[in-house]
């Protein structure tokens, strides 16, 4: 064999992936570019996203009517005032959180949340009387305790089945 042959014959088995070597080069480089990108795409668990929720808020103002088993009870500030909110059902609608996670995400804290809005959006929710029920519909972020209201109204109680009377 000549030496030039040779030398060509040593560098090809070098660049084989059948070799120890190379087939450890092959398995680090991806992996390692795996462990770079998953801290970036990873949150850990128990916090929310920096992205916009959306969210649906049934609930009542003052005084927690006798009949509600409460998903939360909030006290919530609005135009400077504190005042006591009683969460009947909670739904996010836009964002990758699930609505126990903004019960525990606000729990800590003495106000849950301070209402931004339009002076008639927050009209609604400060002018409800006991035992109205109010919907608001918002935006907030993660640890910003900010609910911006896109919407609020006062909704009928929903329909209760009466139990029938028997004769």
């Amino acid at each position: 064999m000549t030496k030039a042959f040779a030398a060509v014959e040593s560098r090809d088995s070098r660049l084989s992936i059948t070799s120890p070597e190379s087939r450890m080069r092959w398995l680090v480089v991806p992996l390692c570019w795996l462990a770079l990108a998953a801290p970036a795409s990873a949150r850990p668990p128990g916090r929310l996203s920096a992205k916009p929720i959306r969210l649906r808020i049934e609930g009542y103002v003052g005084a927690k009517p006798a009949d509600l088993v409460s998903e939360a009870d909030w006290r919530v500030r609005c135009n400077g005032n504190v005042y006591e909110f009683h969460v009947a059902h909670l739904s996010v609608l836009v964002g990758d959180v699930g609505p126990m996670d903004i019960v525990a995400e606000v729990r800590p804290y003495p106000t849950a949340f301070t209402l931004h809005g339009t002076p008639e959006h927050l009209g609604v929710f400060t002018n409800a009387k006991a035992g109205q029920r109010l919907v608001l519909t918002g935006t907030t972020r993660s640890g910003s305790r900010r609910l911006a209201l896109s919407q609020a109204e006062v909704i009928p109680e929903p329909h209760t089945r009466k139990p029938a009377k028997s004769d």
